[in-house]
């Protein structure tokens, strides 16, 4: 049994919460930590967790966990990170790792400085979905990949105000590839090992944003694979839109195609639906349960993270790659 404690307790927290909870037969988490002690009060009654701090250095302190889930905003992770470091506590930090490479290249020097294990909790490659379909290509159902095409499309950037969970996107000066095209980069990098090159086009829809709210990326592997990822929080949602996403990918001997509630299909023209049926519990094919299990489990056995601190840098530096190719109109290498 591994005690732990969650610093943060807004919107991305109560969804981790309600896995930690799930997860009573490895984890008890015996307190948490908010600058807002109002909030971290109610989000505690609410969870059952017996303590509450204002300050992540005390609570740290006072407690000793096994471990610490870092569930804030990006510019705060590598302070609360060295907390931890300090203290020889592992982490498990969200994403986005931090605003910058350079700032993501500090948190892991720093991490690996210390001796202490960190991953970044980036959970959309542990999508069932995803986890399927990997499983499919290494088995070489389709053969050699060749081509993908993979469309995001959300409403939220249209609401009045935008983005009502977290209304402090509308301020982010790096929106759409900083905060959720993010995810697609790692999950490339899962599903097909890692590109050599990179183009990006970046737009804003909306005025009254900072940042980026549509963009597209094409991908570029040594085995000639190409994959491009459209994406917009200014469209309308997909069927269900549990997955945030349509999927396509092309190989030698057939294709996959994943809608956007999560079904599975296969076949050029008249598809045929995959045996595979998406988990209805928990977020987003229960993928955060998937992602925090898979820390646990490390922490315990000592087997590497996937998304550890030290390999996660190359997702970082694809979305840097991204802003550069899309302010220079040129192609990057990775």
């Amino acid at each position: 049994m591994l005690r732990g404690v969650v610093i943060g307790a807004g919107y991305f927290s109560r969804i981790q919460m309600a896995d930690w909870l799930r997860l009573r037969d490895l984890t008890e988490i015996t307190a948490v930590c908010d600058a807002d002690p109002v909030r971290a009060q109610a989000f505690a009654q609410e969870f059952g967790i017996a303590r509450t701090y204002s300050g992540a250095a005390q609570m740290l302190d006072a407690e000793h966990p096994d471990f610490v889930d870092i569930v804030t905003r990006p510019d705060t992770h590598l302070p609360l990170c060295q907390l931890a470091f300090a203290r020889k506590i592992p982490v498990l930090c969200q994403k986005p790792f931090a605003p910058t490479l350079a700032e993501a290249q500090q948190i892991v020097d720093a991490a690996e400085a210390a001796q202490v294990r960190i991953m970044v909790n980036e959970n959309w490659r542990w999508q069932a979905w995803y986890r399927e379909l990997k499983r499919r290509i290494d088995a070489g159902e389709i053969g050699a990949v060749q081509n993908v095409v993979w469309a995001h499309s959300n409403n939220d950037g249209l609401l009045d105000p935008p983005y009502p969970n977290q209304p402090y996107f509308a301020q982010y000066p790096r929106l759409l590839i900083y905060e959720t095209l993010v995810h697609f980069l790692d999950t490339a990098t899962y599903l097909f090992g890692r590109p050599e090159h990179l183009r990006a086009f970046t737009k804003r829809v909306n005025p009254r944003i900072a940042g980026e709210d549509s963009a597209q990326i094409r991908l570029f592997w040594p085995s000639g694979l190409r994959c491009w990822i459209t994406a917009t929080r200014c469209g309308e949602v997909f069927e269900n839109n549990v997955a945030m996403a349509r999927l396509r990918i092309d190989g030698e001997r057939g294709s996959f195609s994943m809608l956007g509630d999560g079904s599975l299909w296969q076949g050029n023209g008249n598809l045929t639906r995959l045996p595979f049926e998406p988990p209805t519990a928990g977020y987003k094919g229960d993928s955060a349960l998937a992602t925090q299990r898979h820390f646990l489990t490390c922490l315990l056995s000592g087997q590497p993270f996937e998304t550890n601190g030290r390999d996660y840098l190359f997702t970082v530096s694809m979305v840097e790659a991204s802003y550069e190719s899309a302010a220079t109109r040129a192609t990057v290498a990775l």
